[in-house]
């Protein structure tokens, strides 16, 4: 399931903006119809999965470098770390800062870059490329919740895909008043918080990863789309609402030999060349 991350914190928002006595349960699906003693009952699952045509990729198979960003705890009783990196970073690719939130913060909380120790001294980071592994030097007492934020390049071969997927949210009650009443009532709570939803979704347990694999899942779109009510038995009404979300999901496999940027091309003839002159480019 592409969406996983997103209905999570569908179901979260649920839970805790229609969270009180009388108001209903709000679970994960698919699931079962509940009995009568189990209404009213929200159940949120993701639906079919559309994976459009590819369009301008590059082959699969092509080595290319990835540019990445991942969030690291910080402990601070011991700030320097080590920091280990999950991929292998390209040489002169990572820059570093550190991100706090204290009582009061706005949503990003406060956030300071960090450069390159130059010579080992100094403020900064370092980066030992052998065991993917960052220090941070002089960043002080830090309080809050202190979380260091890395974007590095690594070698990789992958391939970005357009999906669409639905997202049923099904409202369960003994009657078509009740069920229609707790339908439209999330369908408030979810559309006015899309912008928050799709943010969340996108920075926390978007991604799988297993050896050299890689899987990262984004969300940039959600749509209301339609609604049907159905009566199950007597006692039990369902109103299902259907959601659009559409998004990128980036499947990589990290390329574990040595690789380096392209720094410098020069052009046939250059001054620099030894000997006669030379009629093939040649880089660093």
């Amino acid at each position: 399931m592409i969406i996983h991350s997103f209905v999570a914190r569908v179901v979260a928002r649920l839970q805790a903006d229609l969270a009180s006595p009388g108001l209903p349960g709000v679970h994960f699906g698919p699931a079962l119809p509940p009995s009568s003693g189990q209404v009213p009952r929200l159940v949120v699952s993701a639906g079919k999965l559309d994976m459009p045509a590819p369009f301008g990729d590059a082959p699969p198979g092509q080595v290319r470098p990835r540019v990445f960003k991942e969030t690291l705890a910080v402990n601070i009783g011991a700030v320097e770390g080590p920091y280990t990196l999950s991929q292998q970073p390209m040489e002169g690719t990572v820059s570093c800062r550190l991100a706090w939130k204290q009582a009061g913060d706005n949503l990003e909380g406060k956030k300071t870059g960090l450069y390159p120790r130059k010579g080992n001294s100094g403020n900064g980071f370092t980066v030992n490329y052998t065991n993917k592994q960052i220090r941070v030097f002089g960043a002080g007492a830090l309080s809050g919740t202190p979380s260091l934020e890395v974007e590095y390049t690594y070698p990789a071969i992958f391939s970005i895909r357009e999906f669409r997927q639905a997202m049923l949210l099904e409202s369960y009650a003994t009657t078509p008043t009740e069920a229609e009443k707790w339908a439209a009532l999330s369908a408030a709570v979810l559309v006015s918080n899309t912008e928050t939803l799709l943010r969340d979704s996108n920075n926390f347990g978007n991604s799988h990863s297993g050896g050299n694999y890689v899987t990262e899942h984004l969300v940039s779109d959600f749509q209301w789309m339609d609604g049907n009510m159905e009566r199950l038995d007597n006692n039990m009404f369902r109103y299902t609402l259907q959601f659009r979300t559409a998004g990128q999901v980036i499947l990589v496999r990290a390329f574990s030999d040595n690789a380096e940027v392209i720094r410098k091309i020069y052009s046939p003839g250059h001054r620099n060349d030894e000997g006669p002159v030379s009629i093939e480019a040649r880089v660093d």
